[in-house]
């Protein structure tokens, strides 16, 4: 279209025709500006033109920013925000102009004025006006080189008079570019931004901000939202998404980006590979892998990294885990350079890295165990005795009335769980507990009452039932309160009769010691839950350490307790070592372990010696196998 003709433009707005004319050449500047005639102003009410009389009309004849690829594609130089002039007159508000979200995406290549000047913008309450600075005349007269972009053509020109072209930069005498209109008063200008804003930074940070913060997209993009993340810089707005299949993309994007990126870092690893996998469930149901590399970087510095949350399709099989496994690692390109496996204790897991070695290259003996597991276990074998997989699939499927009179079997731990499944199952059964701990609070005027909730156990969570134990103890009083109000017998002969939970002496006597008895392993569960980048907390030579640690804690117990006496604490305690010497057989048989508190130089050889003295043959098998190790590294 030539910029010599005059158009009319006609375009539906709300149900209404509206006529739009883009002006000619001789006022082609005047078009963009005319929209901005009442804020260019010397404190009258008089308007100023801002290059005569030839107007456009309406601001939406006005042509659209130009689409840039970079975040900001204008030079970033030293700016005198106070001495910028235009037209002779100081112009308030500039700042850098951010992009529109939908620029980026463009794949246009930037004007190439922009490598010679700053694109600033002012934004008002009414519009939007962006601005190219001049460096040489910025540089040589601060108070020079401001123009309103409509268009570039003009830009071109005065660039010229550089000895600047598209084709490169002549040095030649600066010629000074001639004044324009100047614009509003400060106090019509939305504050400025004085920085270079990076688009791109910034939505990438919105988009992981979405994303750790469990955001939905529609929340991101709801108005409240984006009003609040641009309070009082509405130019951000521009950087936003408005719509949640944008922000969509974004995620689809980043993650393609950050594939890319780690891939390299992983190529890049000084170390082997060692992957760690679990199944976790999702609120909507479905059974996610999670897949995750630990390793040395480039730097020698420990990192741990995300490789692939990917859906388990079918069963739970050791060979449908593999299969799944084997395709997040293929994807990165890594299998050359894995290292050990660490997984749960379910004997799926097994038939996992026997399947995976057909098909990926793997050590020998490359699954180790996870330490939290294995104390959980053993928690659970002093907690619940023999039988703990009967007893969990006798739970699934029974009646309420049943549920009580299985938990009712495992004694004080049993009559706990029942009273805190009690109370908690109704609201005015709580506020009669509250009551209770308000009764205990008023006898004691040292301290202000605060209500407790009980705890309940089950779920995921491990120590879940020890946090219930611990609570409950320090709600024993308002638990015997409460016990003593509700004396009597449910009428319904159909319900549990919940007087058979009452809790004596003796029980609380056995819960004390169960707390006891716990304490370390709940301890060392959150010690070994760390990163272990300081050596420690979390690191491989711990595993004999505290399998070593907790053995003994149990041996000792074993000593004090009496078989013919019928208690559970007796039973758990000789059901939990048997536990954690099963998984002492299982650990022997891998040599990395022992290999780790061998080159521990606060260790050494010397510790396996002296803890393992009842035991000479353990040491002597360890020692072959370490060998083997060393001599396939």
């Amino acid at each position: 279209m030539s910029l010599q003709q005059t158009l009319n433009l006609t375009r539906s707005h709300k149900g209404k025709a509206r006529t739009y004319a883009i002006a000619s050449p001789s006022s082609s500047a005047v078009a963009r500006a005319a929209q901005f005639t009442s804020l260019f102003n010397d404190g009258d009410s008089t308007p100023v033109s801002l290059l005569g009389d030839d107007i456009a009309t309406l601001e939406d004849a006005c042509p659209r920013e130009p689409p840039h690829l970079d975040a900001n594609p204008g030079l970033r130089f030293t700016i005198q925000w106070e001495k910028l002039f235009y037209r002779n007159r100081r112009v308030y508000g500039l700042g850098y102009r951010v992009r529109h979200k939908r620029s980026i995406r463009k794949n246009i290549p930037p004007s190439w004025i922009w490598q010679y000047g700053a694109d600033l913008e002012q934004q008002t309450k009414e519009a939007r006006i962006q601005f190219f600075l001049c460096r040489s005349c910025h540089t040589k007269n601060p108070v020079g080189g401001l123009f309103i972009v409509n268009g570039t053509e003009h830009i071109m020109r005065h660039l010229r008079h550089h000895g600047v072209d598209k084709d490169g930069l002549i040095q030649q005498a600066i010629v000074p570019s001639t004044p324009f209109q100047a614009a509003t008063a400060y106090s019509s200008t939305v504050a400025p931004l004085h920085t270079p804003f990076d688009t791109t930074r910034y939505t990438a940070k919105l988009t992981d901000w979405a994303i750790t913060q469990d955001l939905t997209f529609r929340q991101v993009c709801h108005e409240e939202t984006q009003e609040m993340l641009a309070y009082d810089r509405p130019q951000l707005k521009a950087a936003l998404p408005r719509s949640h299949t944008t922000l969509s993309e974004w995620v689809k994007q980043a993650y393609a980006d950050r594939h890319i990126e780690l891939k390299e870092k992983l190529l890049l690893a000084k170390s082997k590979l060692h992957i760690s996998c679990d199944i976790w469930s999702s609120l909507n149901g479905f059974s996610l892998l999670g897949v995750v590399a630990h390793f040395l970087d480039e730097n020698h510095k420990q990192q741990t990294a995300l490789l692939g949350l990917p859906r388990l399709r079918g069963s739970h099989s050791g060979v449908n885990i593999a299969e799944t496994l084997a395709t997040i690692i293929q994807k990165y390109d890594i299998s050359y350079k894995l290292g050990y496996f660490q997984m749960d204790n379910a004997s799926n897991n097994n038939t996992c890295i026997d399947h995976l070695a057909t098909l990926l290259p793997l050590p020998m003996k490359a699954r180790l165990r996870c330490m939290g597991h294995i104390i959980n276990l053993v928690v659970q074998a002093i907690l619940f005795g023999k039988g703990i997989n009967t007893f969990k699939r006798e739970l699934l499927g029974c009646s309420d009335k049943d549920h009580f009179t299985l938990w009712k079997q495992l004694h004080a731990i049993g009559k706990i769980h029942n009273t805190v499944r009690d109370i908690l199952r109704s609201e005015a059964r709580r506020r009669d507990f509250a009551e209770c701990q308000q009764e205990v609070a008023f006898e004691d005027e040292l301290f202000d009452w605060v209500e407790l909730m009980l705890v309940v156990d089950g779920g995921v969570r491990w120590n879940a039932t020890y946090y219930m134990l611990r609570r409950a103890r320090k709600l024993r009083e308002a638990i015997d309160i409460y016990q003593k109000r509700h004396i009597d017998a449910p009428l319904n002969a159909e319900e549990y009769d919940h007087t058979a939970d009452v809790l004596t002496e003796e029980d609380w006597t056995e819960v004390d010691r169960f707390l006891k008895l716990l304490k370390p392993f709940e301890v060392i569960t959150k010690d070994l839950e760390g990163n272990a980048r300081q050596g420690s907390y979390g690191a491989v030579w711990e595993a004999f350490t505290s399998m070593n640690y907790l053995s003994d804690i149990l041996i000792k117990e074993e000593a004090t307790v009496k078989p013919e006496v019928a208690s559970g604490y007796e039973d758990g305690v000789i059901m939990g070592l048997q536990k954690i010497n099963e998984y002492w057989d299982v650990m022997r048989e891998n040599p990395v372990y022992a290999s780790a508190v061998i080159l521990n130089p606060m260790l050494k050889h010397e510790w396996l010696v002296d803890h393992w003295r009842k035991f000479p043959k353990w040491a002597s098998a360890v020692k072959a196998s370490m060998e083997s190790l060393f001599k396939d590294y």
